[in-house]
């Protein structure tokens, strides 16, 4: 997988993380006794209370708020659904209480124009009317309550599917899908209203797809109106490609941001728009006018010379009127990704610890910190993902993660699976030996005439992908990533 797809799909990333404080920095730890008044925005990473952005969340009062409607517990909720948490953080920055959970899909409709990637096969790209979608087999969780086959093999043009997800600047990347039921035919979509021509209104989305729509007799509609200007969000029938008769027109807030939140914290993945000398931090403007702290200090020269553009990183500052000013911007770039078999597991709880990796007959292993940033795939509130008895000695597993400054690995992402497909190692090249031997990540191949080089062998201060297809410790294939 590209690097800079990597990034995109991230959860660490793909988990946008909003914190708002009552003065101070906003950040989770501050404070003697914590943080209250906190609105945090961000997929769900596991269950057992409710994880999101790398906070446990206790659940026990919580409101619950699925689609406009009430839920009584968190078994409305699923992993990889963007929700809003109203609540509180502890002081240790790691548990929090949640108040009101909130869930709104980005975008409802048709599949249309799907089409695999061109050069990864993990991703696909679909447009939605007209709005650009990417799908990952890897990060994108597949709900299959109305379709037990559906998955990322099975997605299909003119399927009936909700996203939820975030925006990179290229199109809305889905962090969750559900295929909904074969009888409903109630779309939605959400945009700014860019013309209204007697009962006929134009909506513009993101990325500037458009779409119009006329009101049913009977719709709902806000007490003011509808208006140019206004974002909202439409649900209706189809009466067209890029048409529908709507039944409801809602007031929305943009990035799930109230115009004047005041100091936030957001993860995300920088994007640059050279036509305007603009960044973006999932189409959240930023400003970068001010006495802003780096870290580490390239960051600026790489915002300067916009190779930051594809960036995960973190991001702290004041949110007023759709513009974030920016006083932190901090590397969280996850750029690791292993598969192999479970050689051995310290669990501290249920969702933490420390996991070691082996690779069949390749020399070392990888350790990897797992921790409540940590998503579990397979996890959910009914059936929750334990690390102490989910994770059996040899089972094998794929694991995304990123590499502090202190050479520590931490998991972004564990994916239990039911039998070794291959054996691989992504990361930052230690060696190389033509005809001999490969090292990445302390973990040792060998390679021969027959190893394959793309798109030319490696050196020093590349990052590699190296693929042992059946375990024997041979590399099959070693990748240059970009």
């Amino acid at each position: 997988m590209k690097i800079n797809q990597l990034r995109n799909f991230t959860l660490a990333s793909i988990a946008t993380a909003v914190m708002l404080g009552c003065g101070g920095s906003g950040g989770p730890g501050d404070g003697e006794n914590g943080i209250t008044g906190i609105t945090t925005v961000g997929a769900i990473t596991g269950f057992g209370s409710v994880y999101i952005n790398g906070v446990e969340y206790e659940t026990n009062q919580s409101e619950y708020e699925v689609e406009d409607e009430a839920a009584f517990d968190d078994s409305a909720l699923k992993v990889g659904m963007v929700v809003k948490v109203k609540g509180s953080v502890n002081p240790d920055g790691r548990t929090g209480t949640a108040n009101q959970i909130i869930y709104e899909d980005e975008l409802e409709g048709p599949v249309q124009n799907l089409a695999a990637d061109g050069t990864d096969p993990t991703l696909k790209h679909m447009t939605i009317f007209g709005v650009p979608v990417s799908v990952s087999s890897v990060d994108t969780q597949f709900d299959t309550q109305h379709d037990p086959n559906f998955s990322f093999a099975t997605l299909a043009d003119n399927a009936h599917i909700e996203v939820s997800g975030y925006f990179n600047g290229q199109a809305l990347q889905a962090t969750y899908i559900k295929k909904e039921d074969v009888g409903d035919n109630d779309f939605e979509v959400k945009g700014e209203i860019s013309d209204i021509n007697g009962n006929t209104y134009t909506l513009t989305t993101f990325f500037n797809a458009t779409i119009t729509f006329t009101l049913a007799s009977n719709a709902i509609i806000p007490v003011s109106g509808i208006q140019i200007g206004q974002y909202v969000e439409v649900e209706g029938t189809p009466t067209g490609p890029s048409s529908l008769e709507a039944s409801k027109v809602e007031l929305e807030d943009r990035h799930h941001l109230e115009d004047d939140e005041g100091e936030v914290e957001i993860r995300g993945v920088l994007s640059y728009d050279a036509a305007t000398d603009s960044w973006f931090l999932n189409d959240i403007t930023l400003d970068l006018n001010g006495d802003i702290e780096y870290e580490p200090a390239e960051i600026e020269d790489a915002i300067n010379d916009q190779s930051a553009d594809g960036m995960m990183v973190k991001v702290e500052g004041d949110y007023r009127n759709g513009v974030l000013v920016v006083d932190e911007i901090e590397d969280k770039q996850d750029s690791l990704e292993f598969k192999g078999t479970v050689a051995a597991l310290s669990a501290s709880g249920a969702k933490s610890g420390t996991l070691t990796i082996a690779f069949g007959n390749a020399t070392g292993t990888v350790t990897v910190t797992l921790d409540s940033n940590t998503m579990y795939p397979g996890d959910d509130s009914l059936q929750q993902f334990d690390l102490r008895t989910d994770v059996p000695s040899g089972a094998y597993v794929e694991v995304k993660g990123m590499q502090n400054q202190a050479g520590q690995i931490f998991a972004t992402r564990l994916q239990i699976e039911n039998s070794p497909q291959e054996y691989e190692v992504e990361g930052p090249l230690d060696s190389f030996v033509p005809g001999n031997t490969i090292t990445a990540m302390n973990v040792t191949f060998t390679v021969n005439g027959s190893t394959v080089y793309l798109p030319r062998q490696p050196a020093t201060g590349d990052i590699v992908d190296i693929t042992d297809v059946n375990g024997d410790g041979l590399a099959e294939q070693v990748e240059i990533e970009d």
